[in-house]
């Protein structure tokens, strides 16, 4: 066995010193990261608080673009549903147009000379009356 001397006890103790102090200096490294993540993940919070409130924000601005157009957006979007509903309609053909033009000739010239005969009737009683 080695002999212990003075040396050799110095010796042991410089390297528990060590040890001791590697030790310390990785649990001071240790609370240094945690410190780092904590921040970190303090950071990575507030900045999905403000990507959240900003997704709000813009929801309000959609939602208000929406609700109070300007006039160019409604005229497009009249233009756009015209457009929509044209395609949607059910044309005539030839033979039933010619059907319902003939259909709506007949009844305005129906109800014109109803017109007519009604306001020569009602002239008619209104000069007799004021003829007396």
């Amino acid at each position: 066995m080695a002999k212990r001397t003075k040396r050799n006890i110095a010796k042991g103790k410089n390297k528990k010193k060590r040890q001791a102090r590697r030790e310390r200096e990785k649990e001071r490294l240790a609370s240094m990261d945690q410190d780092v993540l904590a921040k970190q993940q303090e950071r990575e919070a507030a900045e999905k608080e403000k990507a959240k409130a900003k997704a709000i924000e813009d929801k309000k601005k959609e939602k208000e673009k929406r609700e109070n157009p300007g006039i160019w957006t409604r005229s497009v979007d009249f233009i756009k549903s015209t457009y929509q509903e044209l395609k949607k309609t059910q044309w005539l053909d030839a033979a039933q147009l010619n059907k319902a033009t003939g259909s709506v000739f007949g009844i305005v010239t129906v109800f014109t000379a109803l017109t007519w005969v009604v306001d020569s009737g009602l002239g008619a009683l209104t000069a007799f009356i004021l003829g007396l």
